[in-house]
């Protein structure tokens, strides 16, 4: 995108005034914080990528994901707000009805709201950022430019310990990416719907100054401007002023539960393309969603496990983690994904949670580069789920390691009563019918055990 994130990060650590940068640094995973200090360093990306063992895809991911929103909130955060509750602080003088009232709000005015955390993107039932396509972006910065009406935003008030909380339910993809925008994050794509900008501007002489009419005046004449490739900084002044002025329409509803918070977000994401994880983390209520998201930034995820980056953005880690905790906690209520939601919420405890974090936090310390790989978004709870039969045994961790290295180099084939595990998937439509899914775990604690007692 042309953003320099070395020279913002190197700008802020000559004061170093504040602890944005070192917070910044601390909430990278592993492997970004090393890509990001190799580039400080001026290592050419041909290095990292080697050094780092990283595909040109994989590369791109990684540096991508150091301009996310989430990490570029951190970077430029108010200091004088951090740590302190606030008021949303927006006008709200149109009563629409008894629970709700409407306004207006500027990009500009949220851009500082962002920054002074006034107003909340992260409500754990609420999905990730960066959802958008760069054809998307780019089509949301040219309706702005052109002042064209969007859908109007949708708040929730929710007052927790006597201070009003504002939480975004609808729109966090056109605020963020409006943010980012602003902060030089992207480029807007070529391939948008509408690149040619027209707006005024005050007609110069030979000398550079403005020419009047008789009465004093300026005389204003219309010009274009194309967006394309274009980031925030490259936009002409008049368009830079065009883009912070412009406002969105806002609906909040006030004094919300966390169920009314829950209820909505679902009902505003019921026309769009919410994937089945994100739907389905909204059933688990706002206390066990906000585990399950904590959990999923664990380390073993991150930076050990064969994940995807765009499966912590499209909920599927959220949806490994639900699935591992049925598995290993309550197998035989197996079911499709909202319904184990809907169990989970109404049958778990924190301890649930707590444990299986520990679980996992186990793993993270003895799995390997030969093992790692079975800890996928599709075969997860079933290695989980076994992990935690074999925690019962009482041996050390790493023979369950050596377990995943014989199971994936030839005990996959090992016939148990004429039956192996290559046959079962071989028969097998659904992946995650709960007969398959009680099959696949059983056959693989006999193995295992077989495995282990010789």
């Amino acid at each position: 995108s042309g953003f320099n994130l070395e020279e913002i990060i190197l700008e802020k650590m000559e004061g170093y005034e504040d602890k944005r940068i070192e917070q910044y640094l601390n909430h990278l995973p592993k492997v970004q914080r090393e890509i990001l200090e190799m580039k400080m360093e001026s290592i050419p990306a041909s290095k990292i990528k080697e050094k780092l063992g990283l595909s040109d895809k994989l590369y791109k991911e990684y540096c991508k994901e150091l301009k996310s929103f989430s990490n570029m909130c951190i970077l430029y955060k108010d200091k004088e707000r951090e740590g302190k509750g606030d008021k949303l602080g927006m006008s709200t003088i149109t009563q629409t009805m008894e629970n709700c009232k409407t306004d207006k709000i500027s990009i500009s005015s949220i851009i500082k709201k962002i920054e002074k955390h006034t107003i909340r993107f992260d409500h754990p039932l609420q999905r990730e950022s960066e959802q958008w396509s760069p054809s998307m972006k780019g089509n949301l910065v040219s309706d702005i430019l052109q002042g064209h009406k969007l859908h109007p935003l949708i708040f929730a008030e929710q007052i927790i310990n006597g201070v009003p909380i504002i939480w975004d339910l609808d729109g966090k993809q056109r605020c963020t990416n409006a943010y980012l925008f602003s902060k030089n994050g992207y480029k807007v794509s070529k391939n948008i719907r509408r690149w040619m900008i027209s707006y005024q501007i005050v007609k110069k002489d030979e000398k550079g100054k403005d020419v009047l009419d008789k009465n004093g005046f300026p005389i204003v004449i219309n010009v274009e401007f194309d967006i394309r490739g274009k980031k925030f900084s490259d936009l002409p002044e008049e368009l830079q002023d065009r883009f912070l002025d412009y406002s969105f329409n806002y609906d909040q509803y006030l004094n919300c539960s966390e169920e009314d918070i829950g209820y909505h977000i679902e009902r505003y994401n019921d026309g769009k393309p919410m994937t089945s994880p994100q739907k389905g983390i909204t059933k688990l209520g706002t206390e066990y969603a906000e585990m399950v998201k904590a959990i999923s930034n664990m380390p073993f995820f991150k930076e050990r496990g064969a994940y995807k980056i765009s499966e912590f953005r499209n909920g599927t880690i959220n949806r490994v983690i639900v699935e591992s905790i049925m598995a290993v906690h309550y197998l035989d209520k197996w079911n499709k994904l909202e319904e184990m939601c809907k169990y989970i919420k109404e049958n778990a405890t924190i301890g649930v949670f707590r444990d299986f974090e520990k679980m996992v936090g186990k793993l993270e310390k003895v799995i390997t580069d030969k093992s790692a790989h079975v800890f996928n978004s599709k075969d997860s709870f079933l290695w989980f789920a076994l992990f935690a039969r074999f925690r019962k045994i009482g041996i050390e961790d790493k023979k369950f390691v050596e377990f995943i290295i014989a199971f994936t180099t030839s005990l996959h084939s090992k016939g148990i009563d004429g039956v192996s595990f290559d046959s079962i998937l071989a028969n097998t439509k659904s992946t995650k019918d709960k007969g398959i899914v009680r099959k696949k775990i059983i056959h693989l604690e006999k193995l295992m055990k077989i495995y282990l007692a010789e």
